[in-house]
């Protein structure tokens, strides 16, 4: 899923990684139908999606700059937790803030003005740890993204253990 103003799904759930791999290949500056930063929605709807899949381990991992007006971070985490859908965030950016870049142009609004985002982490903190995710910058989100599908590996392979006693 892409999202900006408001989300907007790329790809249905698979486990064909080449064609997850493709679709977010596509995903650009465009591929977010609304400008601005409306994490909620993507919350939900990640949250909402994964649901629908019916499996007992499922993560959403939002990359983002963690910018938004309007969020009730701890809500839409604790729905999520309850859903079993754990939230990892890596957040991109400084808190210092800088211009967008695409394609080696810096971006610009409708208005011309260049586009500047700030790394606002705190939401993005709630969210992971509320919902028994992870948080990371950018800078080390590699190791984390391994460690969690390791973690929700073992837990579906748990799942799967079945006692028969042998009498």
């Amino acid at each position: 899923m892409a999202f900006a103003g408001s989300a907007n799904l790329i790809t249905s759930i698979t486990i064909d990684h080449f064609s997850i791999k493709e679709a977010i290949n596509q995903i650009d500056i465009n591929s977010a139908h609304i400008r601005g930063s409306n994490l909620s929605e993507a919350v939900t709807l990640g949250t909402e999606t994964l649901k629908k899949a019916g499996k007992s381990a499922n993560a959403l991992i939002i990359i983002t700059d963690g910018a938004e007006e309007d969020a009730d971070t701890i809500k839409l985490a604790q729905k999520a937790k309850e859903a079993q859908v754990q939230i990892f965030t890596i957040g991109v950016g400084t808190k210092a803030g800088d211009v967008i870049r695409y394609n080696g142009r810096t971006h610009r609004d409708r208005q011309g003005r260049e586009v500047v985002t700030k790394l606002e982490d705190s939401a993005l903190r709630q969210l992971a740890t509320t919902s028994s995710g992870r948080y990371s910058h950018a800078t080390n989100a590699n190791n984390m993204i391994i460690n969690a599908v390791q973690q929700m590996k073992q837990y579906e392979k748990e799942g799967r253990e079945i006692l028969i006693p042998n009498e």
